[in-house]
């Protein structure tokens, strides 16, 4: 069997932009989630700044508790 790589896989019509394939899925955030995000708002952080730093706190692992994800997304906006 032969592998030929055809380049970098495009969505869409030839005139929309390329979408990026691996753009993570946005899960519906949880009562903690929204939490940490209220908290992040209320220290003067923009929402997508916010929202962005929560998700990267959630994928770099427990424990999901307020506090641990707080302190991971808080270090990510500063």
């Amino acid at each position: 069997m032969k592998i030929i790589y055809l380049g970098p896989l495009r969505v869409g019509s030839s005139e929309s932009p390329p979408l990026n394939v691996s753009a993570p899925v946005n899960v519906p955030l949880n009562k903690i989630d929204n939490d940490v995000l209220a908290e992040l708002l209320s220290l003067g952080c923009g929402r997508p700044e916010a929202e962005a730093a929560l998700r990267k706190a959630k994928a770099a692992g427990p424990p999901a508790e307020f506090k641990p994800l707080f302190r991971r997304a808080l270090e990510l906006v500063r």
